[in-house]
């Protein structure tokens, strides 16, 4: 894996108000950070100007560079048919941010592209999500949460726009599973976790404690040629306090040793 391909964290995986987490992930020896901004203080609507300003300085103090804004929304993203509106405005707010900031990507979570029922609100909102990109230049990765990744896939490639890519999860490759497979060439973000398969559950453990195969998939992307981000995320609740320590310290043992051969 080349080394522009760095290890960042996600933030909201630290689970503590926004300077504390800055604070650990420059302790726990990240350089980079991708943000939320769903949850928590970096709510556009919320976040002032004053606030940004003191926000980036604490960033160049600490040595960390904001590599990434992220639209986590729940369930069916954009293509919440209740949602969609206030959600798109909640988009554009922050790729308006990520341009204030100079952050040059950002992630959004819209689902149900391989369902019939939801798959026409999802293609449209992928399209519109595409302008938009074009609009504030910041290159988007798309994220479905719950369907088959080879559905988002297929509309990434009809589309073909060149500011957006997809956001490839790792637990799609837990339990001998290759649903990750079909949108490795279109990655723009890879989100590094790791779990144990229990039946259709999936239980997210400490890094190369569970199902997925990092070797295999880091050789994949770097087959591909990937230069992305890979960006370590815990979400379970209670995850220990030096989860992504521990992820970051693994996945530079796994880079160092394909490096070494």
């Amino acid at each position: 894996m080349p080394a522009s391909a760095g290890l960042a964290a996600w933030l909201d995986s630290y689970q503590r108000a926004l300077r504390d987490a800055l604070d650990a992930s420059a302790g726990d020896g990240f350089h980079r950070i991708h943000a939320n901004t769903v949850t928590g203080a970096l709510d556009p609507a919320e976040f002032s100007h004053t606030a940004r300003r003191h926000f980036s300085r604490h960033l160049q103090g600490l040595g960390l560079t904001l590599d990434g804004l992220a639209a986590d929304f729940d369930g069916l993203g954009l293509a919440d048919p209740r949602l969609a509106e206030p959600r798109l405005d909640h988009l554009r707010r922050t790729l308006e941010l990520a341009r204030e900031l100079r952050t040059p990507l950002a992630l959004v979570n819209i689902g149900g592209f391989g369902d019939p029922r939801s798959a026409p609100l999802a293609v449209e909102l992928l399209e519109q999500t595409a302008e938009l990109a074009d609009r504030f230049g910041v290159r988007i990765a798309v994220r479905d949460p719950i369907g088959p990744s080879a559905a988002l896939a297929e509309q990434l490639g009809r589309l073909g726009a060149p500011q957006l890519s997809a956001a490839v999860d790792s637990l799609r490759a837990a339990g001998g599973a290759d649903e990750a497979a079909p949108l490795l060439d279109h990655a723009g973000i890879v989100l590094l976790r790791d779990a144990r398969r229990h039946g259709p559950r999936l239980e997210e453990t400490a890094y190369g404690a569970g199902d997925v195969d990092f070797r295999g998939l880091l050789e994949a992307l770097r087959t591909r040629e990937y230069t992305g981000p890979l960006v370590l995320r815990r979400d379970a609740s209670g995850a220990a306090v030096d989860a992504l320590r521990q992820g970051r310290e693994y996945l530079e043992f796994l880079m160092a040793e394909r490096a070494a051969r």
